[in-house]
């Protein structure tokens, strides 16, 4: 057996199992029950009811989550995971009217459909989307509806990122005579370019292909100023 491969076991606890979404239960007559299974840590905070979404993504939420409650569990869990889920989608603003036509079940429409001419996707704003997806529907163009803004585009990231001089490895100093010298390092950029300064100005050769060029062009003269981060080094 491959020695990379490895296997975890859990063990069942009060006579429960969860596995993935699902809990499983040993009952006392032998057979196996199953209701959905939430973390200990689960908030069922979901898309709230005054979000800036349209009816139709809210209705979607409430939907999935009752159809997996009706595929997850069984008969006897079933009337309680929907007890959970109207008391945790009134939390989140919703009223039962709102989660009543969500949940209800439509008749097929056996009718063929017309392939849509098109499909358009628009940020949703209350009122003004739906009169222009009311017009576009008129033209058999079916419209997707996104979010105007999201939190990353308010936020900033609270990742600090590195200056490229000290995090890139390959780097690139430009002459004035128009050439150029491409260097790899395993350390800052920053400080190999004082090392390049410091041997430049002690006519330093042997310890700098910059001050060798130097040394055997006179006059020219090296832009350290613009040293150009290229990339991360590869392995």
């Amino acid at each position: 057996m491959n020695s990379a491969i490895t296997f975890t076991k859990e063990l069942e606890k009060d006579g429960r199992l969860p596995f993935l979404d699902v809990l499983v239960t040993r009952k006392l007559d032998g057979t196996l029950g199953h209701s959905v299974y939430r973390k200990p840590k689960h908030t069922d905070r979901y898309l709230h009811a005054t979000s800036n979404h349209h009816p139709q993504q809210k209705a979607g939420v409430i939907k999935t989550l009752f159809s997996r409650a009706e595929r997850v569990s069984d008969a006897e869990s079933l009337p309680a995971e929907k007890k959970h889920l109207n008391r945790a989608m009134r939390n989140n603003a919703y009223d039962n009217a709102f989660i009543r036509r969500a949940v209800r079940k439509r008749e097929p429409d056996n009718k063929r459909k017309e392939k849509p001419a098109a499909f358009a996707l628009l940020p949703y704003v209350k009122c003004t989307t739906d009169r222009i997806t009311r017009i576009l529907s008129k033209e058999n163009v079916v419209t997707r509806f996104g979010t105007v803004k999201k939190l990353k585009d308010i936020f900033p990231s609270a990742k600090y990122r590195l200056p490229p001089l000290l995090t890139e490895r390959v780097y690139k100093v430009t002459c004035s005579c128009g050439g150029s010298y491409v260097g790899q390092t395993e350390r800052a950029i920053e400080t190999l370019i004082k090392e390049h300064k410091t041997s430049v100005k002690n006519k330093q050769r042997r310890r700098s292909a910059v001050a060798g060029h130097i040394m055997s062009e006179p006059g020219h003269k090296i832009d350290f100023e613009y040293t150009k981060a290229l990339a991360k080094k590869q392995y």
